[in-house]
Parts: structure tokens; sequence; C-alpha cells
């Protein structure tokens, strides 16, 4: 069976489906991964911008990873510091969808800590459970 790359792409208040050329340039120091589950929305990376977090598995290795992109796209090429491969056992054993809730919720925490001013208290009013045990770590 052939497998295309398509990603998703919003332009003038529609969404559509858009089939993607890989990419030629796959230095070393990048990554493929086929997605199976994505954030809806990009996560504020500090020091990379606006990405989105992505699971899957590494095209090469068939490896479960999770990953950082650039788009929405069913196959995604990223740069290896971007990327890591999980064990069979501990947070890889999570379902794909509860995988992305809490490594998501743990960039969300690490973000609002690294925010926060040394000497000072963070409140974080009426969130849910899995944000407030990301906040604890």
């Amino acid at each position: 069976m052939d497998h295309s790359i398509v990603r998703v792409d919003y332009r003038a208040g529609a969404w559509s489906f858009v089939e993607d050329r890989p990419r030629t340039d796959q230095g070393s120091n990048r990554v493929q991964v086929s997605i199976t589950l994505s954030t809806h929305a990009a996560i504020k990376i500090p020091n990379s911008g606006f990405l989105y977090l992505v699971v899957g598995q590494n095209a090469q290795t068939n490896v479960k990873a999770l990953a950082l992109s650039e788009q929405h796209a069913s196959t995604i090429s990223t740069p290896e510091s971007w990327h890591r491969e999980l064990l069979s056992t501990g947070i890889a054993s999570l379902g794909d969808a509860a995988l992305l809730h809490t490594a998501t919720y743990a960039i969300l925490a690490l973000s609002l800590l690294n925010q926060t001013v040394p000497g000072t208290a963070l409140f974080v009013h009426e969130t849910n459970k899995a944000l407030q045990r990301a906040i604890k770590i």
C-alpha cells in the first residue's frame, strides 16, 4: 500500500487536507515520525516558539515516540532534539491519548513554574487533577 504525507491546513476560514512531498533535505539530524495523535493547538515551547506535541512511531525503528512538530501532518520530519523514543514500559505503556495529555500538562507545568519569580508562590485556581499533579512534581 502506498503512503502519502498529509497535513491539515487552515486558510481563509476553511480547513483542508494537503498532500506533502517528503522532504529531500533529510539530514542525519532529523527523524521521521508517523503520527497517531497530536495536540489540536500549538504549545509555546521555550526558545522554540509554538509547536504541536505529537505521539507516533519513529518511521525507521517503529518505536513509539513523542515529538514536537511545526505542523499537523500524518508524517513529520523533526529535529532529533525534538524527538524522544519511549520504552515499552513506564509512560509508554499509557494509551496515546493519556500519554499526550500527560506530556502536555508536564510542558504547561514547566512553563508556569519557569515564569514564577523565585521566592513567590504560584496559585492555579480550579485546574484539573492532571495539571495539579504535573505542577506538584
